[in-house]
């Protein structure tokens, strides 16, 4: 994949696939520690269109997971020495920022991020572990 596909890339640190918009589609989040980082919607056809959602730079890693359950998954974005981002999907395409809400803004060393089911569904999972 590449320019052809609609992926202006040329890097980056991570990736996190997942179908954000409940289209069917595996949609594209790039990190990338260097440069501006990507989120790209799957248009069905073999090619991504942009889709906005750039937190900056110096973003190491990305994980895709729905924390507050009602079925659109959301975006965490872990930075290095900058504080990490917990992006919630609105559920129409856009995303509100609430990291700081959600007690997730750690500005350590992060080096990764996953999500995990840790608890019963319908309380907040203990996903946003830092790895120093």
């Amino acid at each position: 994949m590449g320019h052809s596909a609609g992926l202006d890339r040329t890097g980056g640190t991570g990736t996190a696939w997942a179908d954000y918009d409940n289209d069917g589609d595996l949609d594209l989040y790039v990190a990338d520690y260097a440069s501006a980082n990507g989120l790209y919607r799957n248009l069905g056809d073999g090619t991504f269109a942009k889709a906005g959602l750039n937190p900056g730079e110096s973003v190491i890693a990305a994980a895709w997971g729905d924390y507050d359950n009602d079925g659109d998954l959301d975006l965490y974005v872990v930075r290095k020495n900058s504080p990490n981002l917990l992006y919630q999907n609105n559920g129409n395409g856009t995303f509100t920022e609430t990291s700081v809400a959600q007690g997730v803004d750690d500005s350590g060393q992060g080096e990764g991020t996953a999500w995990a089911a840790t608890r019963p569904c319908g309380s907040w999972p203990s996903t946003a572990q830092r790895s120093a």
